[in-house]
């Protein structure tokens, strides 16, 4: 185990006078990589700024980062655990020794559990007795949504997101489509919503909509089964004639070779700095996501911030960024993705109207507002104790 920085106590007080914030918090997550690792980042920088006590607990997987970037993204006010294991199950046990260890310490601190995986373990493991009440989960995409299992494990996961549910205060959801599979699918209750944001500080300025060589249209992300990459293969190679399609991300040999072989007119950028992966999306037209399921990309809220149209598959998360027909499309088939991405080329005003419209959607996905929306979350899942200070007035 990797013990990080600061490993201090920090308690402190909301601004709002009768509402105390956590003194300390716990993250734990198997898959520290991608759109949940920039949450998890965001989430718990914000936190300590905010005099909270931060750990986090994660284990390495082949997408997350390297240690010295954690420690820098994270901030010194943050304190960074991550487990070693050979297999998935060696993790989850050390996961939840780790995260014993420190409720041991902290026996009032909030645990906040990220990803299916350590979602379930911890919750089988510690969710009992008044430790249960302290523990919030979120799934960052439910598995039962995964489309590349059997019906039968579907209904499996569903059943045990239904049982776990009551292993824990409640879940901190991500969309309001995450909400209505919890509430009708789930059938729980004690849901909260505090929708993904972004840096928008780290965005770079918005450049000319047709670059030199014509349109292009861009994706990001791994190259994996739920991002459905044989999709935007298909529709590069029916509109490759009218734009340049890349794929920005990577992925293993063998999903590129089955699914972006050398002979689609997409092209792959291969693994980029989020800063350059940034940049790439600001020079492109068009941005797509082909998902098969979500929970809710981080990826395509930079791309509606920085002010591009998008077009994405009809699937949770998917929609609930994107606001059909003004900052973009929601399609139902492929061949309306092919259509709308033409007209989309074909019509660059229609293209600045709904990149605009992105922009002005700016505010809502801010990440100025994360931690104060998570406190609140906590508060009403009941993981968050009210405190009443003499003479002050609940706002």
């Amino acid at each position: 185990m990797i013990l990080g920085r600061n490993d201090l106590a920090r308690g402190a007080f909301s601004s709002s006078g009768s509402r105390r914030s956590p003194q300390s918090v716990v993250h734990v997550t198997e898959a520290f990589g991608g759109g949940v690792y920039q949450m998890l980042i965001s989430i718990a920088r914000q936190q300590a700024e905010a005099g909270v006590e931060v750990v986090v607990i994660a284990s390495r997987r082949a997408d997350t980062p390297e240690l010295d970037r954690i420690l820098t993204d994270l901030g010194e006010k943050v304190t960074y655990l991550e487990v070693s294991g050979v297999g998935l199950g060696s993790q989850l046990r050390q996961l939840v020794q780790a995260a014993r260890r420190q409720l041991v310490r902290r026996p009032e601190t909030v645990l906040h559990l990220h990803s299916s995986w350590a979602g379930a373990a911890l919750r089988l493991a510690l969710g009992w007795g008044r430790t249960r009440q302290r523990i919030v989960y979120s799934p960052h995409g439910f598995s039962f949504l995964r489309e590349d299992l059997s019906r039968t494990r579907r209904l499996l996961f569903t059943a045990a997101e239904t049982v776990l549910a009551r292993r824990c205060s409640g879940l901190l959801l991500a969309s309001e489509s995450e909400t209505s599979l919890a509430r009708n699918t789930l059938h729980i209750k004690r849901v909260a919503i505090v929708e993904n944001t972004v840096d928008l500080g780290t965005l770079p300025a918005r450049v000319s909509r047709l670059s030199e060589v014509g349109p292009r249209v861009v994706t990001a992300g791994r190259v994996t089964y739920q991002k459905a990459p044989w999709r935007f293969s298909a529709l590069a190679d029916a509109l490759h004639e009218s734009a340049r399609f890349e794929w920005l991300g990577d992925g293993s040999k063998s999903a590129k070779d089955a699914w972006l072989s050398s002979e689609s007119a997409a092209q792959v950028s291969g693994w980029l700095a989020h800063a350059e992966l940034l940049r790439r999306v600001a020079a492109a037209d068009v941005f797509v996501m082909t998902s098969l399921w979500e929970g809710m990309p981080v990826a395509l809220i930079e791309a509606q911030c920085l002010g591009l149209p998008a077009v994405v598959t009809n699937c949770v998360g998917n929609r609930d960024v994107v606001i059909h027909g003004v900052t973009g499309y929601v399609v139902d088939s492929d061949e309306e993705l092919v259509l709308r991405v033409r007209q989309l080329i074909a019509d660059p005003d229609q293209a600045e109207a709904m990149g605009t419209a992105a922009l002005a959607q700016r505010a809502r996905f801010s990440e100025e507002r994360l931690a104060e929306g998570v406190e609140s979350a906590y508060r009403r899942l009941g993981a968050l104790p009210r405190v009443e200070v003499p003479g002050a007035m609940e706002r």
